[in-house]
């Protein structure tokens, strides 16, 4: 249980870490935790060889002394598999070190798991030592790891009618923000709401099949979720409105899943006919990987690297333009919709169908 710390532990700590550390200290004595007498030890301890060790990390558990509700919801998101989701990447095995922390890790680390085996890491969206819950909430918060060619949320959400009302700062209390939406209430579960669109590829209704590897969603699951997302429209927009909006955006994420479907398709035929040899693998580590030797398996398992022209062209085609299609009609862009994301898709659909005539005329 957290313990408040005495002022006379309070001063202790401040009196050595004020020298060379003080706006961590000023970004604590501004915050609600100095104001509600949690200090240094209620979440450090007073134990400096255990603080040492842990380099100074707080688990979730002791986060969840106080915030049990936030921790449990946490631990249900995707957030929380962040770090496990990453680890079993064969993209991220081959990085160095440095890389994969600097690269990867700086965001995934939001679901670290701690030394007593709890997941999260608060203070990826909390900025310590000030654990500003209106800064958290801010969609520049968000914007630190969701934004790139992979996952460009901050920019399609900037180039629609509600980053509009943002930009704008006689509207900015009208518009809805990253955590309005997915994070309603303060609910700390990211999944909120989310249907055939939800992280990486999206997902298909059960019993669908699927271009590539992606979740699948009951009918029953989709139905609650989109109630939920209907939920956080009606203060702003009819539900007629929001219901259009969001089928529409279904109906594009069923036309690039059917795009990208023909490029697997003819990958898969090239495959089956010896025109393709799969990844060449130069990493001891991989080469008694027996999924990968098979050929170029499309999804999310695919390297960037050591690719033929085809092969580059399909990691294009699924990790960028497929999610940036779909995921920018969720976000109302129709710069992402269309320009970045379907014309891109089209685009790469026809250099594979050319690539591929090209290794049958060739082929010996």
């Amino acid at each position: 249980m957290v313990q408040m710390t005495s002022m006379s532990a309070q001063l202790t700590c401040i009196e050595c870490h004020s020298k060379a550390e003080h706006k961590m200290v000023e970004a604590w004595q501004t915050s609600k935790h100095a104001e509600a007498g949690v200090g240094c030890v209620s979440c450090h301890g007073d134990d400096h060889s255990k603080i040492f060790a842990e380099k100074g990390q707080v688990s979730a558990s002791i986060c969840g002394d106080c915030h049990s509700a936030q921790v449990k919801e946490f631990d249900q998101s995707l957030h929380a598999a962040a770090v496990e989701l990453l680890v079993d990447d064969p993209k991220f095995k081959r990085l160095s070190p440095a890389m994969a922390k600097a690269g990867c890790m700086s965001c995934h680390q939001v679901g670290a798991r701690a030394v007593d085996g709890t997941r999260g890491k608060c203070n990826t969206c909390h900025s310590g030592h000030s654990f500003s819950s209106e800064e958290a909430r801010r969609p520049e918060a968000c914007a630190a790891c969701h934004t790139g060619p992979d996952h460009p949320h901050m920019e399609m959400w900037q180039a629609s009618k509600h980053g509009q009302l943002y930009a704008n700062e006689s509207t900015r209390s009208q518009a809805p923000t990253c955590v309005t939406c997915h994070m309603p209430g303060g609910n700390h579960h990211t999944g909120f709401g989310l249907t055939l669109g939800q992280v990486a590829n999206g997902s298909v209704m059960e019993g669908s099949k699927a271009p590539i590897e992606m979740r699948t969603i009951s009918s029953a699951d989709f139905k609650s979720r989109r109630k939920e997302m209907i939920s956080t429209c009606l203060p702003c927009h009819s539900s007629r409105f929001a219901s259009e909006s969001l089928e529409t955006a279904d109906k594009i994420k069923l036309e690039v899943d059917a795009v990208l479907q023909q490029a697997v398709d003819i990958i898969d035929s090239l495959t089956q006919d010896g025109l393709l040899q799969g990844q060449r693998l130069t990493d001891p580590e991989l080469e008694n990987n027996d999924q990968l030797k098979q050929g170029l398996v499309p999804g999310p398992d695919l390297l960037y690297d050591d690719l033929s022209p085809i092969e580059q062209r399909f990691f294009d085609m699924f990790k960028f333009h497929h999610a940036t299609a779909f995921k920018g009609a969720y976000h109302h862009s129709p710069e992402y919709t269309h320009n970045e994301g379907f014309l891109k898709l089209k685009q790469d659909l026809t250099f594979i169908r050319t690539e591929a005539r090209k290794l049958r005329e060739t082929k010996p």
